[in-house]
């Protein structure tokens, strides 16, 4: 879950520095325009809390100006996908074991990813009150659901249309079963495997390579932790335990997010 955090981070300062192309002139950047129409001013500061601004609005929907009136579900909120229930929460409270330890171990921990604020400093235009929680390093989150709430988060700050919909191309290469590992532009070290869609029934890639991956690129729901693991330690991870069923609902005692 972390891994795919960080992705998100980096997509989102990509989508804002590329993208395709409608109302903005074809030599600006979405980055620079949007900072400009939207912020007022195009400097490092406005294209920062613009990205924040987004990212930001696809946790928790629409919390704040510029709002242009279309409504954006929030990721952090139960909903409904392609007819199934699905709650993303539970992975980011640590009531889940969920989080690939250090070392990248086999065996899920539980890990608290909103130990700096929560929503209320996400709602002040911040990703965090400090800067070296595990929420600050979150700045977002994500899972089949992503895709679309960036484009209505940007579409609802005022992105046009067509820049908005860039985020489907961006998010496609990670969006399907054991994709081969390739290289994310701006990351270091290489080719990695790079799937987030690890249900198997999700589309398979038209390159797939499931033996690359751990238990052929299908995820086990994650145990439950208990109130223990779930209560953060000093570096914000639990040690996991043999306790706990695999139905991947939230027993344990939790930070409500909103």
């Amino acid at each position: 879950m972390a891994s795919i955090i960080k992705k998100l981070s980096l997509l989102a300062t990509l989508s804002l520095s590329t993208g395709a192309l409608a109302q903005r002139p074809a030599n600006v950047t979405i980055c620079d325009y949007y900072s400009e129409t939207i912020l007022g001013e195009k400097t490092a500061a406005s294209q920062k809390l613009l990205m924040t601004i987004l990212m930001n609005t696809v946790v928790l929907g629409n919390y704040t100006t510029p709002n242009v009136g279309i409504p954006v579900h929030g990721i952090a909120a139960p909903g409904v996908q392609d007819g199934k229930d699905v709650n993303l929460l539970p992975y980011f409270t640590g009531a889940l074991l969920s989080t690939t330890p250090p070392g990248d171990g086999d065996v899920g921990v539980s890990k608290l990813f909103l130990d700096d604020g929560g929503a209320d400093s996400l709602k002040l235009n911040m990703s965090s009150i400090g800067t070296t929680s595990a929420q600050h390093l979150r700045r977002g989150a994500q899972h089949v659901q992503t895709p679309l709430q960036l484009v209505d988060a940007s579409s609802s700050i005022g992105f046009s249309k067509a820049d908005a919909e860039n985020w489907k191309t961006l998010m496609a290469p990670f969006n399907t079963r054991c994709a081969p590992a390739f290289t994310v532009e701006g990351v270091a070290g290489g080719d990695y495997l790079q799937s987030v869609c690890i249900n198997e029934d999700g589309p398979l890639d038209k390159s797939a390579n499931c033996d690359a991956y751990p238990a052929k690129g299908v995820a086990f729901a994650p145990a439950n932790a208990t109130v223990a693991e779930a209560s953060p330690s000093a570096s914000g991870t639990a040690r996991p335990s043999a306790s706990g069923t695999a139905s991947g609902s939230a027993s344990a005692t939790t930070t409500s997010m909103l």
